[in-house]
């Protein structure tokens, strides 16, 4: 027969292996609890909390004795309270997982930031819940992202451009309403499909172009070509394709933003003819006008010398009227004529060494730098690709017009250069008379005097050209000055 004392010490021991084991495994639970990012805690079947984590204490800054129970209840956001508390009760009453949002506030700053909470039920062996365990998540930077990617979204499907994703094969995998709107199709017409379909059977081999290219990792900007609608419509188009690159920099795929330019390229085309008519219009006009002034000229000249001093002084004066204001037409037929030509008659572009045109320059303008006292400086000047002769002409109006403008101190001009990304950008300064700001468009007008005749001759035509020039070389004419300072006219020449 056993010894009852022996069955006691045998039942004590292996409770106390138990206990042991529990106690064990329960410190094994909290190591791993601790070592997690997430808020971690368990509540009583009741839904009173009886242990959190390291993380909840380094995160809410309270101690286990200010938040047990529901003690956690005062760093909820007060808007977010009724919707958690709710569904928190029913998940204590169904038993069932318990899962919600909510804004929690944190100790560092005072910020509630949104955390995603889990908690799932542990049963006993006779199927009673026996703990909570559970888990808060900081899902706040997730959120913003969330958001800022559905705005992006959102702003991507209301462009009016058509803005579309392909993969490195050239199928497409992303499709706005302004593709839709510009080529025709769907998005479940256009998904899944090669952005062959869009372009013309006469330019498929742009496809492959493309491909090369954007896996090179270059982008393509302003690429102007030609693409065709689900109608068979074709669409002059203007696209920018940059390479999409995961986290290790390999492309992946191509984003691509896609606009209608049929319309613009039409009023161009339009713009181009209308222009060159009234180039022509103006060539012709101002060439037939010479004979005609010429033989004016003469006439009112051979008055002039033939019988001046034998009429009245009414008469001589009258006489030399008409002289002025036929030289003056000759004068502006001529400088029209001068304008007329640039486009219809210029030269093709060669490399020019600027530091040459400034010496033909200051040679042909010897005398009117030698009256003016003038000193003419430069820098080093680049070789560029431009049409020589208007290249002197512009430099020509521009020192010309710096010494007809020049001020009571003696006259310095200086010319200089410097490379500015795809374009050599030009100065012309002087310490002239200056010109007042309102003034800094008009000047390069047609026609536009800022002086009457009588102070300072001239049609009102030479910037005019310079801007017709500079414009002729893709470039931009533009000035800064200051009255009885000096003005520095800019202009570049795109390489």
């Amino acid at each position: 027969m056993l010894d009852l004392t022996i069955i006691q010490d045998i039942a004590i021991e292996h409770h106390t292996k138990i206990e042991k084991a529990r106690l064990a495994s329960e410190e094994q639970y909290h190591v791993l609890a601790d070592a997690m990012p997430q808020i971690v805690y368990t509540a009583l079947p009741n839904g009173e909390l009886d242990y959190y984590n390291k993380r909840w204490f380094d995160y809410t800054g309270t101690t286990l004795d200010e938040t047990q129970g529901r003690g956690w209840e005062m760093l909820l956001h007060p808007d977010d309270f009724p919707k958690f508390n709710e569904k928190w009760r029913e998940a204590l009453r169904t038993g069932e997982t318990f899962e919600t949002e909510y804004r929690f506030k944190r100790a560092s700053d005072g910020v509630y930031r949104w955390h995603l909470a889990r908690a799932v039920s542990i049963y006993d062996t006779d199927g009673h819940i026996l703990k909570w365990i559970g888990t808060c998540t900081d899902i706040e930077d997730k959120k913003r992202e969330a958001e800022a990617f559905a705005t992006r979204a959102a702003i991507v499907e209301a462009a009016d451009d058509a803005i579309v994703a392909k993969d490195m094969e050239g199928i497409i995998r992303t499709w706005n309403g302004g593709a839709r709107r510009l080529y025709g199709y769907t998005a479940e017409e256009a998904i899944g499909h090669s952005s062959a379909m869009l372009i013309p059977a006469d330019l498929q081999g742009e496809l492959q172009t493309i491909l090369e290219t954007i896996g090179r990792g270059d982008t393509m900007e302003h690429h102007e070509t030609v693409r065709i609608r689900k109608d068979g419509k074709r669409l002059d188009v203007s696209f920018t394709l940059s390479p999409i690159k995961d986290g290790q920099g390999k492309v992946t795929g191509i984003a691509g933003i896609a606009r209608d330019i049929t319309d613009a390229k039409r009023s161009e085309a339009e713009l181009k003819r209308s222009n060159a008519e009234l180039e022509q219009f103006a060539f012709v006009a101002s060439h037939d006008l010479q004979e005609p002034l010429r033989a004016m000229a003469g006439t009112v000249q051979i008055l002039q010398r033939r019988y001046k001093g034998q009429l009245d002084a009414r008469a001589d004066e009258i006489i030399s009227h008409a002289v002025a204001a036929v030289t003056r037409m000759q004068t502006l037929v001529s400088d029209l004529l001068a304008f007329s030509r640039l486009t219809l008659h210029g030269n093709p572009f060669e490399p020019t060494d600027f530091a040459t045109v400034l010496a033909d320059v200051t040679a042909n303008l010897e005398v009117a730098i030698a009256e003016s006292g003038a000193t003419i400086t430069c820098d080093a000047l680049p070789q560029i690709r431009a049409d020589a002769t208007q290249m002197r002409q512009l430099l020509q109006n521009l020192l010309s017009n710096s010494i007809k403008f020049r001020g009571s101190q003696p006259l310095v001009i200086h010319v200089g250069a410097r490379h500015e990304e795809n374009a050599w950008h030009f100065v012309v300064q002087d310490n002239g008379q200056g010109i007042e700001p309102q003034y800094f468009e008009r000047i390069f007008i047609l026609f536009q005097r800022l002086h009457t005749r009588d102070d300072y001759p001239g049609t009102g035509i030479g910037l005019a050209i310079c801007k017709k020039i500079v414009e002729r070389h893709h470039g931009h004419i533009w000035l800064e000055s200051e009255l009885n300072v000096g003005t520095t006219f800019h202009f570049t020449i795109v390489d």
